[in-house]
């Protein structure tokens, strides 16, 4: 399997919160020596900016450092986003003792592919695997949990679905994961937070798709659901589901449906929450949720 390779590319600040600096030499996290140590974690290269290989092209990824790790978050974003839309989630994490590693889907951000082509979910997860994979060599021993939002979180689930166990818990934000055809509005609206809306205006890896881009997406995620709707009910890891109740692509009624499907499972539906909720006026409600969900799953509590 290739070794991630450093990034060639200049310092980029857009997405990094106020403490987080870039370290463009090293190309990888610090290890669990360092993740644990009382050091603040912002010495500790807070942010990286690595590649690694695929069969298809480089895909980047970063790592956001924590003082004292306890634990550690795998996390895979969503349509039209990249790595560096999570920064805040990532600060939240940080504090409380666990590390987050992201990448940027293929198609996305600084990954390779073109952009928003998403015809198979087979590379997103593949994708997911490696990083969980290079999140266990940069801090070995250090407990794992997996967060997705919306295509993300169907690549999430995907993972686990398929035999994935490294990782202690499993969690998914505005995520559609049964075999369901919603009527999705165009444009949608999925998010009223001032903050992340100027982000998504002046996000310089904004991208638009054609019809038949999207219908082949849409298609692939559809097909994604049908294997989940099979697999998640023998899955026995912790299972959180978020949703907003304003959720026009991914609508909170079918997060209560699937709950009594799944062994273990807990739905969170926030209120006037809409579809990007991690980034949505209440995220800090859903921040809270998400750090206490993976403490508990690493601590063996399951919720």
């Amino acid at each position: 399997m290739p070794a991630p390779t450093s990034s060639s590319f200049g310092t980029r600040k857009s997405g990094t919160s106020g403490y987080c600096r870039t370290d463009m030499t090293h190309g990888r996290c610090s290890r669990a020596s360092a993740l644990q140590s009382s050091e603040p974690f912002w010495s500790k290269r807070a942010v990286q900016m690595p590649f690694f290989e695929t069969a298809h092209g480089k895909s980047y990824y970063r790592c956001w450092d924590a003082r004292k790790a306890v634990g550690g978050v795998v996390f895979l974003h969503g349509f039209g986003e990249q790595s560096g839309h999570y920064h805040r989630l990532a600060g939240a994490f940080s504090a409380s003792g666990l590390a987050m590693w992201a990448l940027d889907q293929q198609g996305h951000g600084l990954s390779y592919g073109e952009r928003g082509a998403v015809a198979s979910m087979d590379p997103l997860v593949d994708n997911a695997e490696r990083l969980i994979s290079i999140a266990a060599s940069e801090a070995p021993g250090l407990p794992l949990v997996l967060v997705g939002h919306s295509l993300g979180g169907i690549a999430a689930a995907l993972l686990i679905a398929r035999g994935e166990r490294r990782c202690l818990g499993l969690a998914v934000t505005g995520t559609l994961i049964q075999p369901e055809t919603v009527a999705i509005p165009a444009p949608p609206e999925v998010t009223r937070d001032p903050f992340y809306l100027d982000m998504l205006a002046t996000d310089p890896f904004a991208f638009s798709v054609t019809p038949e881009s999207t219908a082949a997406r849409r298609a692939a995620m559809h097909k994604a659901r049908g294997e989940l709707a099979a697999a998640l009910p023998k899955v026995d890891l912790p299972v959180l589901l978020i949703n907003g109740d304003q959720d026009v692509i991914a609508p909170a009624r079918y997060a209560r449906a699937v709950r009594s499907q799944l062994k273990n499972a807990t739905v969170l539906i926030v209120k006037d929450g809409f579809h990007d909720i991690i980034n949505d006026v209440p995220h800090f409600a859903v921040e809270r949720r998400l750090v206490a969900f993976a403490r508990a799953a690493i601590n063996g509590r399951g919720r």
